[in-house]
């Protein structure tokens, strides 16, 4: 029994071709993640990562199935003072188990 309980639960980490590894960085544990890319960032990885981070969620959008997901760079906007860029977002709905992209 416990062999078949680990496998149910068990499931490897989704690769995505393009995608970058980027840390979560705010998590509600329900229905909002944000992740922090670099500097560096390239546009085309914006798309493979956002499916990547979507993919690798679980148990998520308790309230109504939808998962909200945002990728974002810090950018100076002064001296001494920074701000959040938002550089792509997706929207994950578990319950169909679909992501939807949102372009920026």
């Amino acid at each position: 029994g416990s062999f078949w309980t680990f496998s149910e639960s068990y499931a490897p980490p989704l690769l995505v071709e393009g995608a970058v590894y980027v840390p979560v960085v705010y998590d509600n544990g329900d229905d909002l993640v944000v992740a922090q890319v670099p500097t560096d960032f390239s546009q085309d990885s914006i798309e493979p990562t956002l499916k990547q981070l979507a993919g690798n969620l679980k148990g998520r959008g308790q309230k109504n199935g939808y998962v909200h997901i945002r990728l974002r760079r810090i950018e100076p906007a002064g001296e001494g003072v920074s701000r959040p860029v938002i550089v792509g977002e997706a929207i994950r709905d578990t319950n169909q188990n679909i992501t939807l992209l949102i372009k920026k």
